[in-house]
């Protein structure tokens, strides 16, 4: 007779097992920061609707747009005006007047003028021959970077030095305003 109750003994003991178990797992899961209560999941809805309105406050309203456009193309063409010369010469004589300013002497300056794809405007590359103490054209470089004509120092390179006085090869850009920009 105890062999005849030992299989049916073995599958309580494993659905028990089973069901302890299944008991554990869902205890488990209702008290595991993983799931969240209803109190965290609306507290997110509110922190994320914030977020939402605090954007929409960003975004231009329709009845500003027009405005803000013409704002901006304002600025823009002051920006021209005050940074890009009209006149090629401009670039020239504001590049001999900084090194004049700076004790650099502007052994040579090549310039190649070039199409952009930004309206109105030409790229002017610049290559220029420098001779003078180092610490002058230290200050002549700094001097171009701060310069209110949009000049780029694209690169510099140290050539020959002679009794103090060193050779440097600068590469620059700047821009030019076409001629209907000026106005």
């Amino acid at each position: 007779m105890k062999s005849s109750l030992r299989g049916p003994r073995l599958v309580i003991v494993i659905v028990l097992a089973l069901l302890v178990a299944v008991d554990l797992a869902s205890l488990v899961v209702l008290f595991t920061p993983l799931v969240r209560s209803g109190h965290s999941i609306s507290e997110e809805f509110e922190t994320l609707r914030k977020q939402v309105q605090g954007k929409i406050r960003v975004v231009i309203p329709p009845d500003q747009v027009q405005q803000r456009i013409e704002e901006a193309r304002s600025q823009i063409d002051a920006f021209y005006k005050e940074r890009f010369p009209s006149e090629a010469s401009s670039i020239s004589e504001r590049l001999g007047a900084l090194a004049t300013e700076n004790k650099v002497n502007l052994a040579q300056a090549r310039y190649a003028m070039e199409d952009t794809d930004l309206p109105g405007l030409r790229q002017v590359k610049i290559e220029a021959l420098l001779d003078g103490d180092y610490a002058n054209q230290v200050k002549f470089i700094n001097a171009l970077e701060r310069e209110k004509l949009f000049f780029i120092v694209d690169g510099v390179n140290l050539g020959e030095s002679t009794g103090g006085n060193v050779r440097l090869q600068v590469a620059l850009e700047t821009y030019l305003r076409s001629p209907e920009q000026a106005q």
